[in-house]
C-alpha cells in the first residue's frame, strides 16, 4: 500500500542515474514509510537510496573519482594497483608503538635482530612459532637493551629489573636442584 502522495520514480533519470526499481523494504518512520529505490548510474554502479537521496544526488560518486584522477588528488583506492607504492611485510607488521615509545625504527630493530642472529639475547633460543622477539628496555631510563623471547621479557618485568632478585632466584633454583 502506498501513501496518497506516492510518486512512482521507475524509469526517471536524475543526472547520470536512472531509477530501475522500487526496493522491497521501505524505511519506516512512525506510521508513514519512506520508499527506497534501486538506481543504476551510467558508469554501471547500482545503489539503493531513499527518495530524498534520489532527488538530491545526480551521480554515484564516479564524477568525484574522475575529477580526483584528473587533478592528481587521488585516494589510494583510485590509484591502479600496479602503480601503488608497495610496503614490505616488515613495514606493515612493525609495531608503531615501538617507534613512539622507544624511538626504535625498523632499521634499528633489524640491526639488533641481525647482531643477535635472530635469537633471544638471554637464552640464545629462537622465538616461538609465529612470534617475534620482543623489545626489552630499562623501565627507568626507557633505553632499549635487546630483543628477548616473550616469556623471558615477561619474567624480567616480574622481577622489576632488580638484578639482586634475579641472582637470589638463580641461587634458589641451584640449591633446589642439588637437594
Amino acid at each position: 500500500m502506498s501513501a496518497p502522495n506516492f510518486v512512482d520514480l521507475v524509469g526517471k533519470r536524475f543526472g547520470k542515474r536512472v531509477v530501475i526499481a522500487r526496493a522491497e523494504t521501505p524505511i519506516y518512520r512512525g506510521k508513514r514509510g519512506s520508499s527506497r529505490w534501486v538506481l543504476q548510474c551510467d558508469c554501471g554502479n547500482i545503489s539503493t537510496v531513499q527518495t530524498s537521496g534520489v532527488k538530491s544526488t545526480t551521480h554515484c560518486g564516479c564524477e568525484n573519482q574522475e575529477a580526483a584522477i584528473r587533478s592528481g588528488k587521488t585516494r589510494r583506492s583510485t590509484i591502479p594497483k600496479g602503480i601503488r607504492e608497495r610496503k614490505s611485510y616488515e613495514e606493515v607488521s612493525f609495531p608503531k608503538h615501538l617507534m613512539k615509545k622507544y624511538g626504535l625504527s625498523i632499521e634499528h630493530y633489524k640491526s639488533m635482530l641481525d647482531s643477535q642472529q635472530g635469537l633471544c639475547a638471554i637464552t640464545g633460543l629462537p622465538p616461538e612459532d609465529g612470534e617475534k622477539l620482543q623489545v626489552d628496555h630499562d623501565h627507568e631510563t626507557k633505553k632499549v637493551r635487546g630483543l628477548l623471547r616473550k616469556e623471558i621479557n615477561k619474567a624480567l618485568g616480574m622481577f622489576q629489573d632488580k638484578p639482586e632478585w634475579l641472582i637470589a632466584a638463580a641461587m634458589y633454583l641451584t640449591a633446589a636442584r642439588s637437594k
